[in-house]
């Protein structure tokens, strides 16, 4: 096993932002993976054959993380921000709790307003419009 802590992620990755995007939206995930997530992501590519749970890859996948130079984790920070831009453009609806509010709501059970202000505050005026006509 101490021969997977001195494992070489191949740099660059062999995924792009638009195929995690891809699966993203494929899977219906609301958040995006940040750069140690995308890390890991190919950090499992290479250790398929080893047969280890996933407690193990994490554990392994963090120690390859910390031994990275900062060219290569800075590569994945960009690329964590580009699959999130992307990801914002292909899917501009996202309903997120208002943190300031103690208890969450079923959006399926609030009236039209109320579900108005679980909208992203910078979600634009044609976008509001279209939601508000559809709530009619």
């Amino acid at each position: 096993m101490s021969s997977l802590i001195n494992l070489q992620v191949p740099f660059p990755p062999s995924t792009n932002a638009d195929e995690i995007v891809e699966l993203h939206l494929e899977k219906g995930v609301n958040q995006t993976m940040n750069a140690f997530m995308i890390y890991r992501k190919e950090f499992n590519r290479i250790v398929t054959n080893y047969n280890l749970e996933l407690k193990d890859i994490s554990k392994y996948a963090g120690i390859s993380w910390k031994n990275e130079t900062e060219d290569v984790k800075d590569y994945y920070r960009q690329m964590a921000k580009k699959v999130k831009k992307i990801f914002k453009e292909k899917r501009p609806f996202r309903f997120i709790h208002n943190k300031q509010e103690s208890c969450t709501k079923d959006l399926m059970t609030i009236d039209d307003d109320e579900f108005m202000k679980y909208l992203p505050y910078d979600l634009s005026e044609t976008y509001r419009a279209i939601i508000q006509s559809l709530l009619v």
